[in-house]
């Protein structure tokens, strides 16, 4: 996967990585920071499924 876009949310960031599925989280500053996340960037992304929520695209 790969970042796509990084922006500020309050005192969250909401990162969008693209991959074989679009995924978006949302993630501390301070997290953020530390693990270097920007655009491009490649990136592993793993789920803890008690804290996933699925959204369908409009119209699905």
């Amino acid at each position: 996967m790969t970042v796509r876009s990084v922006v500020p949310a309050g005192g969250l960031v909401r990162v969008r990585l693209d991959g074989p599925f679009t995924l978006a989280a949302l993630v501390t500053r301070d997290s953020a920071e530390r693990l270097g996340l920007e655009p491009g960037s490649p990136i592993t992304a793993l789920l803890k499924t008690t804290a996933l929520n699925v959204f369908l695209p409009e119209g699905s």
